[in-house]
């Protein structure tokens, strides 16, 4: 998934649980989380469209984690199990261009067919004070650590 803020970020979910965060002009990532989801598998993977920190990481077992990295880039902020009904994909929806007025809010599609909208805190939807130059000068650290991943 690459970042609306820097076009040659993208990142990556995996079978082990872990979150990886590229440049694009590098083979090593400039972010890493092991273990993220419990080991669980990341099967969805999206970036706010509101919130050029904030991230969704869905995982195998149907939960959703929200990360806000100006908040922690150590883990997510927020978990949430969605059960009993398995999901089986998640969209992030919102409204970028309302600054002020954002909302923020996940489809889910469940394996019975169903779909369900839950509406996020605003704290998740609302752009924080220069959020995309906060972002881009934690990210810019990151590149400075010389290709080491954190963890």
């Amino acid at each position: 998934m690459f970042s609306s803020v820097h076009p040659s970020w993208s990142q990556a979910g995996c079978s082990d649980g872990s979150i990886r965060l590229h440049q694009l002009s590098s083979a090593f990532p400039l972010l890493q989380w092991d273990s993220s989801t419990d080991s669980h598998a990341v099967t969805g993977l999206q970036w706010s469209p509101t919130r050029p920190a904030v991230f969704l990481v869905q995982d195998d077992t149907s939960n959703i984690y929200i990360w806000d990295l100006l908040q922690s880039d150590l883990g997510p902020v927020a978990k949430q199990q969605l059960s009993p009904n398995r999901l089986v994909a998640m969209a992030a929806v919102g409204e970028p261009e309302k600054a002020g007025g954002s909302f923020l809010a996940l489809v889910l599609a469940r394996a019975s067919g169903s779909i369900d909208v839950q509406h996020l805190k605003r704290q998740w939807a609302a752009p924080e004070r220069d959020e995309r130059n906060r972002l881009r000068l934690l990210l810019q650290e990151a590149l400075w650590q010389e290709g080491k991943p954190h963890k």
